[in-house]
């Protein structure tokens, strides 16, 4: 962390708080192959953090996290986000949405859909359907244009442009299929199972 420090800030004056922030205290004295896969990758966040540059790549960052230390870098990368640019690669899809400005996705060296948080995401009404009650329904009702059903489970009605009555209307038909039922913009996960998940 101190070579870090020194190579890109050329101070270390900062080690001993990011030891602190990431609780890294019992352990950061001891060799380093002692280490658990969770107390290393720590480390190279450390690094990283150490390192303080305005500009930082991080891939598969959570990797071999457990769920406390999660929170904890995604806390981190949320302060660090105000003063920096971070790029980071990562499959742990989750809690992007906790701390990413832009998600971008990629699809045999293509970008296939950019997800702006800073942007008023459309709201969907949003609800699990089988393919057979997804298809009834597409042939009883006629689904509004621009609904989506992803990865063969999911419906997604846009609520946008409906007037109140439409809107109570699909909400009272959903409700029929007793399943969950939520409204609000489609995040990270269901825009990773509308691009990657595999159709039946």
């Amino acid at each position: 962390m101190k070579l870090y420090a020194n190579m890109w800030k050329g101070s270390t004056k900062h080690i001993r708080s990011i030891i602190d922030r990431l609780h890294m205290g019992h352990y950061v004295k001891r060799k380093v192959r002692t280490y658990s896969l969770g107390m290393r990758q720590r480390l190279c966040f450390a690094m990283m953090m150490a390192a303080d540059t305005p500009i930082m790549l991080m891939d598969e960052v959570m990797n071999g996290l457990d769920v406390e230390n999660v929170a904890l870098i995604s806390e981190c990368l949320m302060e660090m986000k105000q003063d920096k640019l971070i790029f980071v690669a990562s499959h742990l899809l989750s809690n992007l949405d906790l701390y990413a400005d832009r998600v971008l996705f990629l699809k045999d060296g293509k970008f296939v859909h950019e997800q702006k948080f800073t942007d008023e995401n459309e709201d969907f009404l949003k609800v699990e359907v089988s393919f057979e009650q997804y298809e009834t329904l597409q042939a009883v009702l006629g689904l509004p244009a621009g609904h989506m059903f992803i990865a063969n489970y999911l419906l997604c009605i846009p609520l946008g442009g409906m007037s109140e009555s439409e809107q109570t209307k699909w909400m009272a038909q959903m409700l029929k299929y007793n399943n969950e039922m939520t409204i609000g913009p489609l995040g990270t996960v269901e825009y990773y199972e509308k691009y990657y998940a595999k159709s039946v």
